[in-house]
This record gives C-alpha cells, structure tokens and sequence, in this order.
C-alpha cells in the first residue's frame, strides 16, 4: 500500500515538474536568463509549464467542480501576486487561466476518448492544442488592449505559442516515460520479492 501511495506521489510530481523543466530549458536555450525574469514574456515558458503541469495533475485526480475551483484559487493567487503593480496584469491573468484550463480539460477529459488521437500521437497532439490555446490568449488580449502595431505582438505571441506547446508536449512525454520506467522498475522489484 505504501509503495502504491509513493508511486502515485511520484508520478503527481512528475506530472508538474517534467512539463516545468522542459519548458523552462526551451525558454533558457531561445532567450537565455531573460526567461527568469517575471515581466518579460519569456517568464511564460517557466510559468506556464509548471502551472500547465499542476492543471492536469488537478484534472486527472478531481471532479470538475473541484478543478473550476481550484482554477478559481489558483487565478485569484495569481492576481494577488502581482499586488498594485498593474491593473493590466489582472485581465491578462485571467484570460490566460481561463483559456490555460480550457485546454488542460480539452487534453484529460476530451481527447482520450478520439481514437485519431492515437494514430496521430497523444503528445503531438497535447502540444497542438497547447499552441492553439497560447496564441488564443495572445489574439484575446491584442482585442481587449488594441495596440496600435498589432504584427509585432502576434509575432511574439505566435513564437510564445509555438515554443512553450513544444515544450509541454516534450514534458508530457518525458513524464509518460519515466512513469513507464518507474512502473518497469517497480513491477520487476516485487517479481524479485515475490520469488525470494
């Protein structure tokens, strides 16, 4: 019991950090330690992983009431986070939360259930809806804050998309295999028990 309960731990921890790391090293291979910096886009690739991790592990492990309320805090968080420094910054959250949990459920509850999925490759397609969903929140926010050059904004916000999709799909991946080689390990750990 005790090692089902580890297993599950550690693949919850893997569900939110693999996705984090992989981004974050895309972020620090395309912008360099600018991606550390929480008020220059590239933060997003740090943000967005973990916080994409931690959104599925939510939706795979709770009712949908509980992942909307759990959205709800973690927005809530989020906007209390950034203090007074910008009442900008409060839309922004929000749309990319909302658009953020739109795909996460899109990718646990929607897509296992399309068979295509599996021929095309679950991952690809994680990574596919992930770039979709950032370059929604990129056009979203170009409508609600009109700049007056609207290319160079969907410039960034289409290479932020691209990148950061990339970068989860890798992370989802990665987590899929090492929970593959845990289980392995661990189901070949208790054959040697079990025959000792």
């Amino acid at each position: 019991m005790c090692s089902v309960l580890n297993r599950r731990m550690l693949e919850g921890i893997l569900t939110v950090v693999c996705p984090g790391v992989v981004c974050l090293l895309i972020g620090l291979v395309v912008y360099g330690v600018p991606a550390f910096y929480w008020r220059t886009p590239s933060f997003q690739f740090i943000m967005t992983g973990f916080l994409v991790g931690a959104l599925v592990l939510i939706a795979q492990r709770l009712s949908l009431v509980q992942f909307v309320g759990a959205v709800v805090l973690i927005t809530v968080a989020m906007i209390m986070g950034t203090g007074s420094s910008s009442l900008r910054l409060i839309p922004r959250v929000v749309v990319l939360m909302s658009v953020l949990a739109c795909a996460v459920l899109v990718n646990v509850k929607v897509l296992p259930r399309v068979p295509q999925v599996r021929v095309i490759g679950k991952h690809l397609v994680w990574a596919v809806v992930f770039i979709l969903a950032h370059f929604l929140v990129g056009v979203i926010l170009l409508i609600i804050f009109r700049p007056e050059n609207v290319t160079p904004h969907l410039l960034v916000y289409a290479k932020l998309a691209v990148l950061t999709g990339i970068g989860l799909g890798i992370g989802f991946k990665a987590q899929q295999w090492l929970v593959f080689m845990l289980n392995k390990g661990t189901s070949r750990g208790s054959v040697a028990s079990d025959g000792g």
